[in-house]
């Protein structure tokens, strides 16, 4: 349901119920003035409002409020933002949007725990690198059929390989409504 759709489904639930606009408002805590304006779209409401407004009116607005559609311009920035994982885009789009909508919210969660995941992963790599001069010195070390060089060269190749294969998966999982799924540990919950 889109956002200029929720006053009207509001004021026609609480018709339903037989309540005034200052009986809905006391019963939620919340202001008179807000409740006019909800149901006049000139406000969208938060989820926290919703919520509350849900439990009132025993509908569930917060699941049907929020049209699909209305969030995937920002589900797609949101994974279009780990062609490069530089976290503040990803965190500013969640930190802005999880109120308004809740797949933000959680696919935002699991996007920067995939950035963070990914970050440690490539610094720790940049690490191993670094320390490449001193692991050439032993001719023997070698991973598969790969000595340490060109596993030091075809790592870094494999991960954005790997990243960009991922992001086309989830902007089609994303156009198709679906959750997100990145390979992270969990250090948002």
């Amino acid at each position: 349901m889109a956002e200029n759709h929720v006053g009207q489904k509001i004021a026609e639930l609480r018709n339903q119920k037989g309540l005034t606009q200052e009986e809905l408002a006391s019963k939620c805590n919340i202001n008179v003035r807000s409740i006019q304006r909800i149901e006049k779209a000139e406000v969208q409401p938060r989820k926290y409002t919703l919520k509350i407004l849900s439990e009132a009116l025993g509908y569930d607005l917060l699941n049907s409020s929020v049209s699909k559609t209305d969030s995937l311009p920002w589900l797609l920035l949101l994974n279009l933002s780990n062609i490069f994982p530089i976290l503040v885009v990803a965190i500013l789009v969640w930190a802005f949007k999880r109120e308004e909508y809740e797949d933000i919210d959680r696919n935002g969660k699991t996007i920067i725990n995939y950035q963070i995941t990914f970050i440690i992963i490539y610094i720790s790599f940049l690490m191993i690198l670094a320390l490449s001069p001193l692991l050439m010195i032993i001719p023997r070390f070698r991973i598969g059929n790969l000595g340490v060089g060109e596993f030091i060269l075809m790592f870094p190749i494999g991960l954005i390989i790997t990243n960009l294969l991922l992001v086309i998966l989830n902007v089609i999982r994303s156009l198709k409504n679906n959750s997100v799924f990145y390979p992270a540990f969990k250090f948002i919950k």
